[in-house]
């Protein structure tokens, strides 16, 4: 056996790259409901446990926020990815003068309403007696912070694979800071109750929208906004792409309506309480599941974009393993640990704790499974399966939820409705399992049949796939492996060393100008022979590089000049945190 064999291609590559997308987008998930979050808590703390019930009544409203933002926020992220995978920046603009001229026009749209009707969408939301007042204070000034809101979710996507990884974690870092002190002065020093602390939330989302656009003063920036062509067709498909996203928020928000009027007529209001909590978990704890799937969308995005089926099966692996991995051990903190959410939220009473208590286990056992459902239903939105994405969705979300609520709550009460959320998670697993096993005539059996590509990707056959971490050694090796690879295909034994010679110097050049000393980084290459072509990709994720602007004729060979002046076409892109560069023979 050839003692280079192990530099074939892994998946450490794009294993950094998805993890480094990872934290933004648990914090840019999280963005339209941490607000929501931190109120919880400081009402809880600072005003009295009845807020609970409040928040619980006025959580649809977030999850609305949230539903239309990330409509935007993965729509067209991913709509966006896909352009850069192509190249297309223009393309890319696009996409984004699209999503804030109807982010504007929605935000202006929803937050009209709020101001005018606070006290009517109370009631419709369920606020009665003592607690309307306060629901109503709360939704006039949530309301208030409708369009910083959408804002915010829909700008930590563009962010991301606009050279501005970290940017979102500021923003988000400082309008929580910026919520909790609001919330404080308006509570303690102007004694504005709730009103004060939906205003103290609408500011923080303001600040969050300052902070994220200073991006557009820096050099990176390639984003513009330019005047849109095409906006029907790009909106429609915007809202297809995202509609799996943002329809997760809105199944939530049906699915806590309607279990609240179930627990408050068959169980207690105590329970509809309890439910606000699970939710609350859900919200932040679930954040975490959410974020490593959308994590996928930018990232999938691309490399379904550039047809590289390897990193898409890459991508999937390396969001399966870490989000079952962390929600697993999530999910044993909250098991040994169950009154600690609830006690934190100010619930008190031995009964309502023990309910509460039982809640949380049974989240906690949902959480491994929903990480499994959200990166597939993020996966097939991100390689345009949106339809097979929004089924999943449905029924991992509310169809088959509700329904095992309906059933269990009589002999169960408020425990049946717990197991409902677990076999809500197991049922659409199963159900997945047998869609794949109806469209390839077998139950799946590796990533590939999980994946359910079309072909559009690449095929294994006819290609080689290497990656290296730099080594002189295995940089020599891939060369000499191209070589043979193009005698097979090349009559011409002296384009075939050449060409060889050529992948040699540029993975030196990426070695020397774009890997940064002290740092384990990574270069992939791959060669495609497909239609009497050969497609040489070079990926790291090293510092901005483009080593085909460095050849010349004062310091290139000749031999790399004619495979450069022959070449159909040679492509570079900066995405994602990644150089790739293309050539097609």
């Amino acid at each position: 056996m050839n003692t280079m064999d192990n530099i074939y291609r892994n998946d450490c590559l794009v294993r950094k790259t998805y993890l480094s997308f990872v934290t933004v987008s648990v914090l840019s998930t999280l963005a339209a409901t941490i607000g929501l979050l931190v109120d919880n808590i400081i009402a809880g703390q600072l005003i009295g446990p009845e807020t609970l019930g409040i928040m619980g009544i006025v959580s649809p409203i977030s999850l609305i926020f949230s539903a239309i933002g990330n409509i935007f926020a993965s729509g067209g992220t991913a709509r966006a990815a896909h352009a850069l995978g192509k190249g297309d920046h223009r393309e890319m603009s696009g996409i984004f003068s699209i999503t804030i001229l109807f982010l504007m026009i929605c935000g202006v749209l929803i937050t009209l309403p709020g101001l005018i009707f606070p006290e009517q969408i109370a009631v419709m939301l369920g606020a009665r007696d003592e607690l309307l007042p306060m629901a109503r204070d709360y939704i006039f000034g949530f309301f208030m912070g409708a369009l910083p809101t959408l804002m915010t979710t829909a700008l930590m996507g563009y962010l991301k694979i606009d050279g501005s990884p970290r940017l979102p974690l500021v923003a988000i870092v400082v309008m929580t800071v910026m919520n909790i002190i609001l919330d404080i002065i308006m509570v303690v020093v102007f004694e504005l109750g709730m009103f004060g602390m939906a205003l103290a939330t609408s500011l923080s989302y303001v600040a969050a929208v300052a902070v994220a656009c200073t991006h557009f003063l820096r050099p990176v920036s390639s984003l513009r906004l330019v005047k849109p062509s095409g906006i029907p067709k790009e909106l429609s498909a915007m809202l297809i792409t995202g509609a799996p996203t943002a329809a997760n928020r809105i199944f939530d928000t049906v699915k806590t309506v309607v279990l609240n009027i179930m627990l408050i007529s068959l169980v207690s209001s105590g329970a509809v309480a309890v439910l606000n909590i699970r939710n609350q978990a859900n919200n932040f704890l679930g954040a975490i599941t959410m974020g490593m799937g959308t994590a996928i969308l930018p990232v999938a995005g691309m490399f379904y974009g550039e047809g590289d089926r390897t990193a898409l099966k890459d991508t999937l692996k390396s969001a399966i393993r870490l989000g079952v991995t962390a929600n697993s051990i999530i999910a044993v903190l909250i098991i040994l640990f169950p009154e600690a959410l609830p006690s934190l939220l100010g619930i008190e009473g031995a009964d309502t704790l023990q309910m509460a208590s039982a809640a949380m286990i049974m989240f906690a056992v949902s959480m491994p499974l929903r990480a499994l459902n959200m990166a597939f239903i993020n996966f097939y939105q991100a390689t345009k399966k949106p339809v097979l994405s929004l089924v999943l969705c449905s029924l991992q979300s509310l169809i088959y939820t509700l329904a095992a609520s309906v059933i269990l709550i009589f002999p169960m009460d408020s425990d049946g409705v717990w197991l409902a959320f677990v076999l809500g998670e197991a049922l659409t697993i199963i159900t997945l399992a047998v869609i794949i096993a109806i469209r390839n005539k077998r139950f799946p059996r590796s990533f590939d049949d999980l994946m359910m590509l079309d072909k559009s990707t690449e095929k294994d056959r006819n290609k080689l796939e290497f990656s290296t971490d730099g080594s002189i050694d295995e940089i020599k090796y891939i060369s000499d492996q191209l070589y043979d690879f193009c005698l097979t295909y090349m009559s011409d034994e002296k384009s075939a060393k050449d060409l060889s010679a050529c992948v040699e110097e540029i993975c030196s050049d990426i070695v020397k100008h774009s890997f940064t000393n002290g740092r384990r980084q990574w270069l992939d290459i791959t060669f495609i022979n497909q239609n009497n072509e050969i497609t040489i990709r070079f990926r790291d994720n090293g510092k901005p590089f483009d080593h085909m602007k460095q050849i010349t004729s004062v310091n290139t060979d000749d031999g790399i000049l004619r495979i450069k002046e022959s070449a159909k076409s040679i492509s570079y892109k900066r995405s994602i945190g990644l150089n790739s560069l293309s050539l097609t023979l």
